[in-house]
């Protein structure tokens, strides 16, 4: 099969069974056959649908996602103290030390239909006033106690856009 017509998209040449394209030429050849209008309007067209199906900015992705790892953004909150608003357009991970009392807020709540966990790390907790959302709901209807001296690990998460998160103590004391 001689080489076809191919598009201007990428300027790639058909290969040929009998020249010098070898084992892939006869591949490709296979797969196209011989009424193949160029290995360009094949590859535009892979793309093409590639990119509908997953485009690379905005969009839905639909299917399941099997993640191997998971990793996590974290920001250093510092000396908590005041209204501590923990951003998630930044981070879903946050840890600092709490040096006076301290309101926690959520901003940039994905909306409901996503799911979003948050990590909390605080230092020192136990012994600050630490205020929470009302939308927080905790085991048993109370916020855990803290560790006064020492890091506690808290969790979160929200599936309804911040109307209702679930907090858990995931480690006390952890040193």
């Amino acid at each position: 099969m001689a080489t076809v017509d191919p598009t201007e998209n990428y300027g790639w040449d058909l290969p040929t069974v009998n020249g010098s394209s070898g084992a892939w030429g006869t591949i490709l050849n296979s797969i196209l056959g011989d009424n193949a209008t160029g290995i360009d309007v094949v590859v535009k067209t892979i793309s093409d649908v590639a990119n509908a199906a997953m485009p690379t900015a905005g969009g839905t992705f639909t299917g399941e996602i099997k993640a191997l790892t998971q990793t996590f953004t974290e920001s250093d909150l510092g000396n908590m103290t005041g209204t501590v608003t923990m951003d998630l357009d930044a981070a879903n991970a946050f840890f600092g030390t709490a040096t006076g009392t301290v309101t926690f807020a959520f901003s940039n709540v994905p909306t409901t239909g996503q799911f979003v966990f948050v990590v909390l790390e605080v230092t020192n907790g136990g012994s600050q006033t630490l205020n929470w959302p009302a939308a927080i709901k905790w085991p048993g209807g109370s916020a855990p106690t803290l560790t006064t001296s020492g890091t506690d690990v808290l969790t979160f998460y929200t599936r309804d856009g911040g109307t209702t998160w679930r907090g858990t103590m995931a480690q006390e004391d952890s040193s």
